[in-house]
């Protein structure tokens, strides 16, 4: 099984590993710092280079519990150490808009009281959706971006781990998503805490602290369609 280190450190850029399997279209190495699709969060993009060559990884997937990296071309040989590189500038990116949409959610939760339905993160820009029948006025706009960007300001540290089920169930909003249900059949579930400010379900990595965020904005809101509100996100 792959070894994944980005939940150890998600602000290592490049390591040693090697190659377990070669496939049709990619590659499982023993261990791994590319991050794949999750909480709405695109997967990294990396190089993988040994004395074969260098090889572009352009996606991965998990496939009968296998991590799997899509190579664009060419394949290493089995047994093949190599360094492991992310692009590390579209990562922190999206690290810094992923931490962005929790605090997002919890201001919306606690000034409004509304969920989440859904959310995508791209390094240009994050979007989120709430469980709203009407748009937000433009005043409730500026009070989420105002509070947003205090929160940031402030210098909340992150933290993420693993809690049981039965932990899970008995810390209110943990759940951030309208359908408020725990995933069935898992022993443990990943959890991000932002300090004082939100704790919830998310398998997703994160900054360190939210000052390193720097700033942000909401450029847009959309009508998704009843119960969907959209807002888009920025980094300034």
């Amino acid at each position: 099984m792959t070894e994944l280190i980005y939940y150890d450190d998600p602000y290592i850029r490049e390591m040693e590993t090697r190659v377990m399997e070669v496939l049709d279209d990619g590659i499982v190495l023993d261990s791994t710092i590319v991050f794949g699709r999750s909480c709405g969060v695109k997967p990294d993009e990396a190089t993988f280079t040994t004395k074969s060559g260098t090889y572009t990884i352009i996606d991965r997937r998990e496939e009968s519990g296998q991590i799997i990296h899509i190579l664009e071309e060419g394949r290493p040989r089995v047994g093949e150490k190599g360094i492991l590189r992310i692009d590390w500038a579209r990562r922190f990116s999206m690290m810094k808009l992923h931490t962005t949409l929790h605090i997002l959610s919890s201001v919306v939760l606690e000034k409004f009281d509304v969920l989440v339905t859904g959310s995508d993160i791209t390094p240009e820009k994050a979007k989120i959706d709430f469980d709203m029948d009407r748009n937000f006025t433009k005043e409730e706009l500026q009070l989420i971006e105002d509070e947003i960007n205090r929160i940031i300001k402030e210098d909340h540290r992150t933290t993420s781990g693993v809690i049981s089920p039965e932990e899970a169930e008995k810390i209110p909003g943990f759940i951030r998503s309208k359908s408020g249900k725990l995933p069935q059949g898992l022993k443990e579930l990943r959890y991000t805490k932002i300090e004082d400010v939100d704790m919830q379900a998310d398998g997703g990595i994160h900054v360190r602290s939210t000052s390193e965020i720097g700033g942000v904005k909401i450029v847009k809101q959309k009508n998704k369609g009843r119960g969907r509100r959209r807002l888009e996100i920025v980094l300034t």
